[in-house]
C-alpha cells in the first residue's frame, strides 16, 4: 500500500464514529395475539422501526475495511426480515444479515428486501472499503416478526416443529402424474408469491399475444393488501397495489419429488433457494383479480442447495386465458367439473393439485358472479391458506377463475371475465395479454404456451431503475424477428434476458 493511500485510509478512520447512539435494541412482540387477529394468508407482522446507519450502529476498523454492525432483537418473533426503502452500497460493499449476503439482487423500486430469516434476531453487519463508508446507507424503516411458522417457508431441517403441516399425499403431488402433460404443464406455471415478507399466495404465469415470455404474473387482488380488503375498487386500492408490487417475490415450480411425503419435504424452503424473481410492476386488479408483471431477473438455483440436481434453469410454462363471463346456474361455460383442477401453494408449501365437485356460479353481492367449488373429498386441505390467486384451470391450460376466499371444504373463484375489456386501463388486464388489441375489444380467448425446452430468451417488460432490466433494443429487434415470436433467435442475449430452458393467500370465511 503506497503512503497516499495508506494516509487517506488512516484520516478516514479517523473520521469514524467510535460509538453511534445504540448498538443494541430489543422489542417485544406478541405472535398469539398476531395469529388471532391475522388472515390466514398473513405469515408476519409489520413492525414500524427505524434503523440508520448514520446514527446507529458501531462502526470499527478492520485494516482496509469499515465494519458496521447493529443488532435488533424481536422478543418473541419466529422469524425476521426487514424493508429498507433508502439503500446505497458502494463498489465492493459486503452487506449481511444473520449471515445471509444481501446485495443488489434484493433491491427493488421501492428499496431492499430482505430474505426472511429464523429466530427472534436481526444481526445487521456491513463491510465497506474503508475510503468510502461514508457513501454506505442502510435506512431500515420497517421489520417484519414471523408468528405463523406453517406459511414462513424458512424452515431447515433442524427447526421443523410440530406446527409444520405433513407431508404431501401423492394424489395431491403433481409429480405424481407425470403422465399427464396438462398437469404437467400447468405445475410449470404456478409460482409461489410472498407478498411485503408478510403474506403468501400463489400464482399464475400468464400467456400473452405476442408469447415473448414476459413475465406476467395472476393472482388474488387481496394478496396486494396490508389490511382485510378483499377487492380493488377504487384509485387507492390501485395505489397500494402498485406500492406492494415492488416486494413481490415469485419462486418457480416447487414440488415434491412423486413418494416423498415426509413433512420436512413438504416444505419449500426459502424462496431464494430455487428459482425465483423480486420485484413486481402492478399491471391491472379489479375486484379480487390481479396481475403483475416480474422486472427482476430469475435467479437459478442456489449452487449449495443439498441434494439439488436439476436444471440451472427453469422450464416454464404460460398458461391461457378464458374470459367468457358465465352469469347462468351450472359448470362453468358447460365444462364438466371433472374437466377443471387447480395448483395451490396451500399453506405456503410445495405445489398440490385440487379437484372440485360441483362447480357452480354463485351470487355473492353487487350482481357479481363467482364459481363457486365444492372440494372433492380426500383433497381437503389442497386449498386452504396459503392457495389464493390460485387459477380454476380447464383441460386446455386455459385460465378462467382466481381463487378468492373459502375454506378447506369450498373455495369461490373470482371470474376473469370481471376484469376483461373494462374501460379504466389500470382494471383491464386484456391489455396486458393482448397487447396489440384494440382497448375494450380484446379476444375472450387465449391458447397456452409451451416455449422449447431447449432454446429462447425472453425478457421482462419491466421499468429503467438502479437494475436496468429495460429491454434493450438489440434484444428487442431479436424477439421480433426470431421464430416462435422471437424466443429461439439468441442464446446470450445479455443480461436483460431470462433463459426460458433454463428459465394464495387465502381469505378465510
Amino acid at each position: 500500500m503506497n503512503n497516499t493511500f495508506n494516509k487517506t485510509l488512516i484520516a478516514a478512520a479517523l473520521t469514524l464514529p467510535a460509538l453511534a447512539l445504540a448498538q443494541d435494541r430489543i422489542i417485544n412482540f406478541a405472535p398469539a395475539k398476531a395469529l388471532n387477529s391475522a388472515p390466514a394468508e398473513q405469515f408476519a407482522m409489520p413492525i414500524a422501526q427505524v434503523i440508520d446507519s448514520r446514527t446507529d450502529g458501531v462502526w470499527t476498523v478492520e485494516k482496509d475495511l469499515a465494519k458496521w454492525t447493529f443488532t435488533l432483537q424481536v422478543k418473541g418473533a419466529k422469524s425476521v426480515a426487514f424493508h429498507a426503502p433508502e439503500v446505497n452500497l458502494p463498489e465492493g460493499t459486503v452487506l449481511t444479515a444473520n449471515g445471509v449476503g444481501h446485495g443488489s439482487n434484493r433491491i427493488t423500486r421501492s428499496g431492499m428486501w430482505s430474505h426472511t430469516l429464523a429466530g427472534d434476531t436481526l444481526a445487521l453487519q456491513a463491510l465497506v472499503p474503508l475510503a468510502d463508508y461514508k457513501d454506505f446507507v442502510l435506512v431500515v424503516k420497517e421489520v417484519q416478526a414471523g408468528f405463523r411458522e406453517s406459511l414462513m417457508t424458512i424452515q431447515k431441517k433442524d427447526i421443523v416443529t410440530a406446527k409444520a403441516e405433513k407431508g404431501i399425499e401423492d394424489i395431491h403431488n403433481p409429480d405424481c402424474f407425470k403422465d399427464n402433460a396438462i398437469i404437467q404443464k400447468q405445475s410449470r406455471a404456478v409460482t409461489k408469491l410472498h407478498v411485503r415478507n408478510a403474506f403468501a399466495c400463489t400464482g399464475t404465469v400468464m400467456n400473452n399475444s405476442r408469447q415473448d415470455g414476459r413475465l406476467l404474473i395472476l393472482t388474488a387482488a387481496h394478496c396486494g393488501f396490508s389490511d382485510s380488503r378483499t377487492n380493488a375498487e377504487t384509485e387507492e386500492d390501485q395505489q397500494e397495489l402498485a406500492e406492494n408490487a415492488t416486494s413481490v417475490e415469485a419462486a418457480f415450480h416447487r414440488v415434491v419429488t412423486c413418494g416423498d411425503n415426509t413433512q420436512f419435504n413438504a416444505q419449500t424452503g426459502r424462496p431464494d433457494e430455487g428459482f425465483h424473481a423480486l420485484g413486481g410492476v402492478h399491471r391491472a386488479g379489479y375486484r379480487d383479480i390481479w396481475l403483475l408483471e416480474m422486472e427482476g431477473e430469475i435467479q437459478p438455483h442456489r449452487p449449495d442447495m443439498f441434494g439439488y440436481d436439476g436444471p440451472e434453469h427453469p422450464h416454464l410454462f404460460f398458461a391461457g386465458v378464458d374470459a367468457v363471463l358465465d352469469a347462468t346456474a351450472g359448470v362453468p361455460h358447460h365444462t364438466p367439473a371433472s374437466e377443471l383442477f387447480s395448483v395451490t401453494h396451500a399453506r405456503g408449501q410445495r405445489q398440490r393439485i385440487a379437484l372440485f365437485d360441483p362447480i357452480v356460479v354463485y351470487p355473492i353481492y353487487d350482481g357479481a358472479q363467482t364459481w363457486e367449488g365444492q372440494t372433492v373429498p380426500g383433497y381437503e386441505g389442497t386449498q386452504a391458506a396459503g392457495s389464493s390467486g390460485s387459477s380454476l384451470v380447464d383441460q386446455k391450460n386455459r385460465v378462467s377463475g382466481v381463487a378468492s376466499r373459502g375454506n378447506d371444504e369450498q373455495t369461490n373463484f373470482e371470474q376473469l371475465a370481471v376484469a376483461w375489456n373494462r374501460t379504466a386501463a389500470n382494471e383491464d388486464v386484456a391489455r396486458w395479454l393482448f397487447p396489440d388489441a384494440v382497448p375494450g375489444k380484446a379476444p375472450l380467448t387465449l391458447a397456452a404456451y409451451d416455449p422449447p425446452a431447449a432454446c429462447g430468451t425472453a425478457v421482462n417488460g419491466g421499468g429503467d431503475h438502479g437494475r436496468a432490466v429495460a429491454q434493450s433494443s438489440q434484444v428487442r429487434h431479436a424477439m421480433r424477428s426470431g421464430m416462435d415470436g422471437g424466443l429461439c433467435t439468441r442464446r446470450n442475449p445479455g443480461r436483460h434476458a431470462i433463459p426460458l430452458e433454463m428459465r394464495h393467500c387465502r381469505r378465510r370465511s
